[in-house]
């Protein structure tokens, strides 16, 4: 896949420089332009109250996304038979017709996103351009959006997702810091790009604990599970920050040098997002049984083992239940109900 770089030439012409400049100042009256759309159209009736939707580019992710609307239909209470729309590329012709039977059955609705030649070097970036398409759709018809990574199973009612009036966007933090902004230390050189690029003021920031490692980080979220008023315009905004990080000559040069930015650039996008069309009073930061990462130790390493979800709201196993261990449920502190579900959706006994 095709990298696209910018040459930039460091003397300019005065003339381009005032292009610039006049950029700018479009873009940021464009922003204001949003934001005053958002707000009329926050006040319009909505058909429904919430909508869950998600993305897939592979035949296992169907059947991940069809245990994650299972979950939702057998244990999402009230939500139960909430709208769900499900996200594929539009190139995606080598679906499994037989997984797909199956996840009609669970009454969804079947979409298609575009994602750009340009961006597929970059991790991800199928997932952004179809949350920002999903924001979209929504816009006129949900009065919250719920996006979801496809490893994600909610085993409780998800009360908390029915935002608040005056909460626009919920949240988890990412699970390690990683390529994170330490919040007590001075931004690194990513970090300050960033942080300059979308014209962030230190004001702008606020704490958060990473669950997996404990560290406190300056805004970082999450982009498996994004709780979003449509309106606002958080995606849509993120896909556009994303083009524009990807299309940056240092920002290609930083992820050709650091795999984890090539893996992470996506969610640093969503990070000026967020910031700059929300105050911190508009958002929530969901208690650790939202997005609760099983087994998380035994994958990717954590300060604590991540085995009990007798709590849990929503769960995220990434590729745990591909190659469980032979007594996991053992390990496992969790109502027996939930176990058997697991058991019989995610870690069926091997056939002879």
């Amino acid at each position: 896949m095709s990298i696209y770089l910018k040459l930039f030439i460091i003397v300019m012409p005065l003339t381009m420089l005032t292009g610039i400049y006049a950029g700018e100042l479009k873009e940021e009256a464009r922003e204001e332009s949003m934001m005053t759309h958002h707000e009329n159209i926050s006040t319009q009736q909505k058909d429904t109250p919430i909508v869950f939707a998600c993305y897939g580019e592979s035949n296992p992710e169907i059947t991940q996304i069809t245990n994650m609307i299972r979950s939702l239909r057998t244990f999402g209470g009230s939500f139960k038979e909430a709208p769900v729309w499900v996200y594929f590329p539009e190139d995606f012709t080598d679906r499994d017709t037989s997984l797909l039977k199956k996840l009609n059955a669970l009454d969804v609705t079947l979409k298609t996103s575009v994602t750009p030649e340009d961006s597929q070097y970059f991790y991800f970036s199928g997932k952004v351009f179809a949350a920002s398409k999903a924001e979209e759709d929504a816009c006129s018809t949900a009065d919250v959006l719920v996006w979801m990574d496809s490893d994600t199973l909610i085993l409780k009612e998800p009360l908390l997702f029915n935002l608040p009036k005056g909460i626009a966007f919920g949240y988890r933090p990412v699970m390690h810091k990683l390529i994170g902004s330490a919040y007590g230390d001075p931004p690194d050189e990513f970090w300050q790009t960033i942080y300059q690029e979308f014209s962030l003021p230190d004001s702008a920031f606020y704490p958060m604990t990473t669950p997996g490692d404990q560290q406190t980080i300056r805004p970082y979220f999450n982009a498996g599970l994004l709780v979003v008023r449509p309106e606002k315009g958080i995606l849509r905004q993120w896909t556009r920050n994303f083009q524009k990080l990807y299309k940056n000559s240092f920002f290609v040069n930083q992820c050709r040098q650091d795999k984890y930015k090539r893996i992470f650039l996506h969610q640093t996008a969503l990070v000026p997002a967020v910031l700059k069309l929300t105050k911190k009073t508009e958002c929530i930061e969901f208690p650790e049984t939202v997005n609760y990462p099983l087994f998380f130790k035994k994958m990717f390493g954590a300060t604590r083992p991540f085995d009990d979800i007798n709590d849990a709201v929503t769960i995220r196993y990434e590729h745990y239940f591909q190659n469980p261990e032979p007594q996991w449920e053992n390990e496992l502190k969790a109502p027996p109900e939930i176990i058997h579900w697991l058991k019989t959706y995610l870690a069926p006994p091997a056939s002879n």
